[in-house]
């Protein structure tokens, strides 16, 4: 199946994070912190960054069902 931009972007941004997390690390905090553990940690924030998307769209969708039910009824 083929990612939508949405996943791409979630993806994209969750390995910048993870990046910029691995930098804030000392050196023995990155000896401890294995490949598995960075991907683990991806994997979760591109969840979480679809779910709060998702949930966005949502909430955009219902407002604007809503402004259109009220355009209709002023009709």
């Amino acid at each position: 199946m083929a990612q939508s931009n949405h996943d791409i972007r979630h993806q994209e941004e969750a390995q910048q994070v993870v990046e910029q997390f691995k930098h804030m690390l000392s050196p023995t905090g990155r000896a401890h912190v294995s490949q598995k553990h960075l991907q683990e940690l991806e994997m979760l924030i591109e969840v979480a960054l679809s779910k709060t998307s998702r949930k966005v769209r949502e909430d955009i969708a219902h407002r604007l069902e809503t402004l259109v039910a009220g355009l209709h009824a002023s009709d």
